[in-house]
């Protein structure tokens, strides 16, 4: 395989943790998506809670000032805490990592395939009810607030090369759109250097 490492960023409700499972299988490497959230959670010294919640939330400044001056910020430390366990899972070889920002962690890393999925948000909407049985009647707003606050989680920690869903940042952008079994071939064959 040309890459070895895959990267799945994506919208809210776009279908990449379930993109990635499928994936996992069929390469039988392992997806970490939750289980990251608990090594990290371990590495900062703070609840798998709070990490599960950083990434959908701008940095809490209360929580943040109960640290003594000499120390990073809580969030901060949780952020540290995560590339360094992004860093080590990709060292031990083949895998998928959802989110947390593993693309940018990775970004100097040429065995890193990185993905991002997205899709109309209707369709997105649609996949949000079916999937978690979310019937609200405000879905629009929580999707797009969602995505409102990865991008700004992601663009707070990346350099200013780099943006959450710019182009230029990922291999392979994929609109879900088009089904699920779809869009893993498609990265399928980009594993190996079959899509140009």
């Amino acid at each position: 395989m040309k890459y070895s490492i895959i990267t799945i960023s994506r919208e809210y409700g776009s279908g990449g943790r379930l993109i990635a499972e499928t994936l996992s299988q069929k390469l039988g490497i392992p997806c970490y998506d939750k289980r990251l959230i608990d090594l990290t959670a371990k590495g900062a010294d703070v609840s798998a809670a709070y990490v599960k919640t950083a990434e959908d939330k701008k940095t809490n400044i209360l929580y943040n000032l109960c640290v003594t001056a000499d120390t990073l910020p809580v969030d901060d430390q949780v952020y540290v805490s995560q590339c360094s366990v992004i860093r080590n899972i990709a060292q031990k070889g083949a895998c998928i990592i959802v989110g947390r920002c593993a693309d940018y962690v990775l970004h100097d890393r040429t065995d890193c395939l990185r993905v991002f999925v997205y899709a109309p948000l209707k369709q997105r909407m649609e996949r949000i009810r079916e999937v978690y049985g979310d019937t609200e009647d405000s879905l629009e707003i929580v999707v797009k607030k969602c995505d409102k606050n990865r991008a700004e989680y992601y663009n707070y920690y990346a350099n200013s090369d780099y943006q959450w869903g710019e182009r230029q940042n990922y291999n392979l952008m994929i609109d879900t759109s088009m089904g699920l079994n779809e869009s893993c071939t498609l990265i399928l064959s980009a594993l190996n250097g079959e899509v140009t």
